[in-house]
């Protein structure tokens, strides 16, 4: 028996004609290692969490 885990994103809305869908499959072990190094990095620049859309159009902690 094999445990995964796997991460999903979305983009778009109700008014959306196209919709993108993204996954990240990997077991635990990996997720734990890639979490740490992930909340590590993101705090070294003051972001508490990161969203892409915030990064993408420059709102947030990415307003600067």
């Amino acid at each position: 028996m094999v445990g995964l885990i796997v991460a999903l994103d979305a983009s778009g809305d109700k008014n959306t004609a196209v919709l993108a869908v993204a996954g990240l499959l990997s077991n635990e072990t990996n997720w734990r290692d890639f979490r740490e190094q992930w909340l590590e990095r993101i705090k070294k620049d003051g972001i508490e969490f990161f969203r892409a859309v915030d990064a993408a159009t420059f709102h947030g902690p990415f307003e600067h």
